[in-house]
């Protein structure tokens, strides 16, 4: 595969405008969603660890996501994540969709 055919998780979900792609698979990867929701990864890991993100499906040690129940989430503006801010420190962060 040559490197200009590589796409990168942050790529696949710029806004249309920007010539991304806004198409989501069914079943996402935690680096999607936090490319989606433009967080880091850890914080989506450590938002599904304390039951803040719904849709979580864990297969062995991985953890993946369901597109619908994220998106109902986000348009109900049910999706409040506490993002790592540093040493101890958290902000609230709350995404919805307009």
């Amino acid at each position: 595969m040559s490197e200009g055919s590589v796409v990168h998780a942050e790529d696949r979900f710029r806004s249309r405008e920007e010539g991304g792609c806004p198409e989501l698979p069914a079943v996402l990867k935690a680096v999607e969603v936090a490319a989606f929701l433009r967080v880091d990864r850890k914080t989506v890991y450590e938002a599904a660890a304390r039951g803040e993100i719904a849709g979580v499906i864990r297969i062995g040690r991985a953890l993946r996501f369901s597109r619908d129940v994220l998106l109902k989430s986000l348009g109900q503006g049910r999706l409040a994540l506490t993002q790592s801010k540093g040493a101890g420190e958290h902000v609230r962060t709350k995404k919805n969709v307009a």
